[in-house]
């Protein structure tokens, strides 16, 4: 994710990176500060809204940046690929904490001591990576529909938009303004 922030520091227009540098700066000022007022008290649930304005913020702003199509697609494509990889390792290891103890083995499916209520927990890895493709799925048409609609296929309803306004403005006007009367 911190690839993500520099990116968009460097490739969004200036206020933009100024408002991201110092979302950033606060993320890390907001708990050394409270932390001085009181000390034994802060939790990183706390900075939550402020994190995820940071990322929102970052996204804004690499979609508004000019990066090419092809950097911009394989960029989503590394951030998904990373997303995936880094939650379906977390909720593994969730799922063998449950199971087996933190210090137990990784065989989960056979010698789990708990499971989840209503499957077993081949069947809560396999719904993990059923939902992660079905992401990566949802992702992919996206992107197709947008590279469809960049294209000027025929379902691009911007370029549709323009004809039928044009074509009004054409009927509104009157007609000498549309075509002048010739003097002979």
């Amino acid at each position: 994710l911190g690839s993500v922030l520099v990116l968009a520091i460097a490739a969004a227009r200036k206020p933009v990176s100024a408002g991201l540098v110092l979302c950033l700066i606060a993320v890390f000022a907001v708990p050394v500060v409270v932390g001085m007022v009181r000390h034994p008290y802060f939790q990183g649930r706390y900075l939550l809204p402020l994190t995820i304005g940071l990322f929102i913020i970052a996204g804004v702003a690499l979609a508004d940046a000019n990066l090419e199509r092809r950097t911009s697609a394989r960029l989503i494509g590394i951030i998904l690929t990373l997303w995936a990889t880094v939650h379906f390792a977390a909720f593994a290891q969730n799922l063998r904490r449950y199971a087996v103890g933190y210090r137990g083995t990784w065989n989960i499916v056979q010698d789990a001591a708990w499971r989840p209520p209503s499957f077993s927990n081949a069947v809560a890895l396999l719904l993990a990576l059923a939902s992660i493709a079905a992401s990566f799925a949802a992702m992919w048409r996206l992107n197709g529909s947008r590279s469809e609609m960049m294209s000027g296929g025929r379902s691009n309803p911007v370029k549709s938009l323009d004809r039928s306004a044009q074509s009004c403005a054409e009927r509104a006007a009157p007609r000498s303004a549309v075509q002048p009367d010739v003097v002979e």
